[in-house]
């Protein structure tokens, strides 16, 4: 049995401080672990990561506030949820199922790190995955989502023996909304994101980072995902409505290929 449950939560200060956070438990067969880690990037210095198998929590959403208290990583956060979730069955097949719960599409957070406050806005979601990762029918995920005051945008797309793209903007799901590398366009009653100012946040081999945490019985299972490489950035974008509204923001986006 294989099974794996994923939170994600980002926050991003008017200055551009980007804090991303992942708690995740894994299992397969009688093995089974947790870890969270915390990636911190600022536009001066290089990005940082802190990764921790100890009292590790996944978030908690008490109505519109989603808590994350991780007293190993020296962090905790409240996520106050701003628009409606979102969620899709991505797949659902006899290898396995994926779910996605975009519960926090759009957020104000506060939280402390090291002791220091940190406010922006924020976003989180939860995978729920029982197809071994091997095994996933695509090889190429894109991922991004845009937030601001007032809008937000959410991507994922697939490039594999199954490709597959949803687009969400303000909550509405967009099928025949198209993604490119400077963002989205033909986006119906609304006229697309645009990305600029791209920053790179991350690049990386994901299992010579991860890989360090994981009990030898999982991480040697997951041999045939030694090549997977993981590039996040961080990017200026602007929301433009059909009606003429300009919503102004940020958005973190990524790729990983295996």
């Amino acid at each position: 049995m294989f099974a794996l449950d994923k939170w994600y939560l980002d926050l991003v200060t008017d200055l551009g401080t980007v804090l991303v956070g992942y708690a995740v438990e894994c299992r397969i067969g009688p093995a089974r672990f947790r870890y969270a880690s915390l990636l911190h990037a600022s536009h001066d210095r290089p990005a940082t990561e802190r990764t921790t198998l100890r009292d590790v929590r996944f978030p908690a959403l008490d109505g519109d506030v989603l808590r994350w208290n991780i007293p190993a990583l020296r962090f905790e956060g409240a996520w106050e949820r701003t628009a409606a979730p979102i969620g899709k069955t991505l797949l659902d097949a006899a290898r396995g199922r994926i779910e996605w719960d975009c519960c926090v599409p759009r957020a104000r957070v506060t939280a402390r790190l090291d002791g220091a406050a940190v406010a922006g806005l924020g976003y989180a979601e939860r995978l729920h995955l029982t197809c071994l990762p091997w095994q996933l029918p695509f090889s190429t995920l894109r991922w991004g989502r845009h937030v601001s005051e007032s809008g937000g945008a959410v991507w994922i797309e697939w490039d594999g023996d199954l490709d597959r793209r949803w687009i969400w903007l303000d909550g509405r799901e967009q099928p025949v909304a198209l993604l490119d590398s400077d963002g989205i366009t033909q986006c119906a009653g609304q006229g697309g994101l645009r990305l600029m100012d791209r920053r790179i946040v991350l690049d990386r081999q994901v299992l010579e980072s991860v890989g360090r945490v994981l009990p030898a019985a999982i991480r040697d299972r997951f041999g045939p995902l030694a090549g997977m490489r993981e590039q996040k950035w961080l990017s200026r974008s602007v929301l433009r409505r059909d009606d003429g509204i300009v919503d102004r923001g940020w958005t973190i986006h990524e790729e990983v290929r295996w």
